[in-house]
């Protein structure tokens, strides 16, 4: 486990999960040791366990981690050097419906390596 240079036992973390400037309720948020859920009005608050190093949301349906340079951004270094800690997050709508998951991508793109005798082929023909 990395060592903090902290004399806390832990770090509380406060902040917001939003889209276009509202709060997004039910949205995941943890440290990799516990998780909480954003309130009605999308803040949360956690007390991050003493060796945790980031705090990281989980997207919700319809939405997207903005991102930087082609990385997601859906975590954020914990400042170890203070007993509390704000860390807010901004996703983005989604411009396509996602009630269609991956899932049934993942089947197309495998079906030229399943055969007919593969249970998963009548699975695969009944979704196209």
């Amino acid at each position: 486990f990395p060592s903090h240079d902290t004399d806390f036992e832990f770090v509380t973390i406060k902040g917001t999960v939003s889209a276009n400037g509202k709060g997004i309720p039910q949205v995941s948020v943890t440290d990799g040791y516990t998780v909480v859920r954003t309130d009605n009005n999308g803040k949360y608050q956690i007390k991050a366990h003493s060796q945790a190093e980031f705090v990281y949301i989980s997207v919700p349906s319809g939405y997207e981690f903005p991102n930087e340079k082609g990385v997601a951004r859906f975590y954020q270094k914990i400042d170890t050097t203070k007993s509390s800690f704000q860390a807010n997050f901004t996703i983005n709508p989604l411009s396509v419906d996602d009630t269609k998951h991956q899932f049934v991508f993942l089947l197309r793109a495998f079906k030229h390596v399943i055969r007919p005798r593969n249970p998963i082929y009548r699975i695969v023909r009944m979704l196209q």
